[in-house]
């Protein structure tokens, strides 16, 4: 996470930066640049965090994409780190809808099998 949107972030919950700045103990152009270089000490990262209900996960690049985090209250978070990879959505689904036609053929093949070996399978019809 970038200044700029750390800042928007704060707006959007009727903060002010250089209240929080002072509640880190850091002046506004000292909290600034620590965002921006990445310099910020853990403490005061988690009080960041804490103050403005904000996954730490935001400012690490632990894989890279865009993921939605929901947060609870009807809030969601969009960063690095949380559940949802975007990227990869598409290409997940269709590897699902391939493993239901695969698991509907095997259920078939179980069917004939043990129909022609006079065992009984009763399991539920798939959807």
């Amino acid at each position: 996470m970038d200044y700029k949107q750390l800042k928007e972030i704060a707006t959007s919950k009727k903060d002010e930066v250089k209240d929080i700045a002072s509640e880190l103990e850091m002046t506004p152009n000292g909290f600034r640049e620590s965002i921006k270089n990445e310099t910020i000490q853990l403490r005061k990262l988690k009080q960041l965090c804490t103050r403005l209900k904000l996954n730490p996960l935001l400012f690490f690049d632990v894989v890279p994409g865009t993921y939605i985090n929901n947060i609870g209250n009807g809030h969601t978070q969009v960063g690095n780190g949380n559940k949802i990879q975007i990227e990869n959505k598409d290409r997940e689904i269709e590897m699902l809808k391939q493993r239901l036609v695969d698991k509907d053929e095997i259920i078939k093949l179980l069917r004939e099998r043990n129909s022609n070996h006079g065992y009984g399978l009763t399991a539920a019809e798939p959807k």
